[in-house]
C-alpha cells in the first residue's frame, strides 16, 4: 500500500484511495456494500457518517442534507473526494420494509403507476427509497396523500435504466425494499396564501398530486391551480391522481415549458403571483428556470418550495 495515498477505514478495514476518486468510489471499487443511487448528491442515499474531519471540508458534500444530519458529521459519499484520510461508518438509518405490490397500470409509453398495500405514514410530497437488492436505490415521492388511500408511485421507465425498467416489470404479488419517508417539501400551514400554485414537469407531478390531495381537505385553501408541464406533449401523462383532483374541482393547466410562448403566455395569465405559495418539481433545470420566472412574476422567494430530481435518462442504474 502507497503511504502517500489517503486512507479509507470503513469497519475496521482500511482502503487507498485513487487520485480524482470519491469515497463512495473508493469503498464500491474496494467491493464495499454502500447503498448508493443517482452518483450526483441528489437521492441522499449514500450518505456516511465521519466525526474526525474539520467540518469545512464537509460542506460542499452536505447540500440538501438536515442541520441535523449536518451536526451529525453525515455527507454525501458521492460528493466528497477521497483526498484526505478518514474514518467513515454508515449512520443510523431508518429500517427498510418489506412492500408488496398490489396493483401496476400502464399510465403512458413511458410512466407506470405502481401501488402498495402499507401501513407506512408519510406527510404529502415526502418521498421514499426503493430497492430490488438492498444497494441500487431510487428515490420516488408518494402520488397520494396517507389519508386518502394506498402508498403510489409514478415510475418513469429509463429503457438503458436497470432499476427503473425492473420496477416497471414487476407484476401484482411482486415484493421489493422501500426506506422512509424522507425530505421536508411539504404542504405548508403555517400561512393562508391568496393561491396554492403547484407547477411540476415528468413524473416530478407525483408530490404535487399528493400536496393538492391534502390541500383539499383543508378549507384554507380554496384556490389551487395545478400546472402540468412537458418538454413536449409525449411527455404529458395522466393518471388516476390528476382525475381525482379535477373531479374535486382544482384547475388544472398544461404549458410545454421549452416553449417559451408556451411557458410565458401562461405564467403571465396566472400573474401577479405575490401572495402565492409556489411549489415547484421536476429536473433540476426546470425547477431552476421556473423559480426565477415565478419570482420576475411577482412570487416571493420565501414562497417558493422546491424538490429536484435527477434526470437519468442517461444513466444505466
Amino acid at each position: 500500500m502507497n503511504e502517500s495515498m489517503p486512507i479509507l477505514t470503513f469497519k475496521g478495514q482500511t482502503y487507498s484511495c485513487e487520485p480524482g476518486e470519491t469515497v463512495l468510489g473508493c469503498l464500491l471499487r474496494h467491493q464495499q456494500a454502500i447503498p448508493h443511487g443517482c452518483l450526483a448528491g441528489v437521492c441522499q442515499s449514500c450518505c456516511l457518517q465521519s466525526h474526525r474531519v474539520p467540518t469545512e471540508r464537509l460542506v460542499e458534500a452536505q447540500q440538501g442534507l438536515s442541520e441535523a444530519q449536518c451536526r451529525n458529521g453525515e455527507f454525501l459519499a458521492c460528493q466528497l473526494p477521497a483526498d484526505h484520510s478518514l474514518e467513515v461508518s454508515l449512520p443510523a438509518q431508518k429500517p427498510w420494509h418489506t412492500a408488496t405490490l398490489a396493483r401496476s397500470e400502464q399510465l403512458s409509453d413511458t410512466v407506470w403507476r405502481l401501488e402498495f398495500d402499507s401501513s407506512l405514514r408519510w406527510q404529502p410530497g415526502q418521498y421514499f427509497s426503493l430497492s430490488l437488492n438492498g444497494i441500487d436505490t431510487r428515490c420516488y415521492s408518494a402520488a397520494l396523500p396517507a389519508s386518502q388511500g394506498p402508498l403510489v408511485f409514478h415510475i418513469q421507465r429509463h429503457p438503458e435504466g436497470r432499476l427503473s425498467d425492473a420496477l416497471c416489470r414487476l407484476t401484482a404479488g411482486d415484493t421489493l425494499q422501500l426506506q422512509g419517508p424522507f425530505g421536508d417539501f411539504r404542504l405548508r400551514e403555517d400561512s393562508t396564501p391568496r393561491r396554492l400554485l403547484l407547477i411540476g414537469s415528468g413524473t416530478g407531478l407525483a408530490p404535487l398530486l399528493a400536496i393538492a390531495g391534502a390541500a383539499t381537505e383543508d378549507d384554507q385553501y380554496d384556490n389551487i391551480v395545478l400546472l402540468r408541464c412537458a418538454r413536449g406533449n409525449t411527455g404529458l401523462y395522466e393518471s388516476p391522481e390528476l382525475f381525482r383532483l379535477i373531479n374535486k374541482g382544482i384547475h388544472v393547466e398544461t404549458a410545454l415549458w421549452d416553449d417559451n410562448d408556451s411557458l410565458e403566455s401562461t405564467l403571465r395569465a396566472l400573474a401577479p403571483l405575490r401572495g402565492d405559495h409556489v411549489y415547484l418539481s421536476g429536473s433540476a433545470r426546470f425547477v431552476q428556470q421556473f423559480e426565477r420566472r415565478c419570482f420576475m412574476h411577482g412570487a416571493s422567494r420565501s414562497d417558493i418550495h422546491k424538490e429536484m430530481f435527477l434526470d437519468f435518462s442517461q444513466t444505466t442504474a
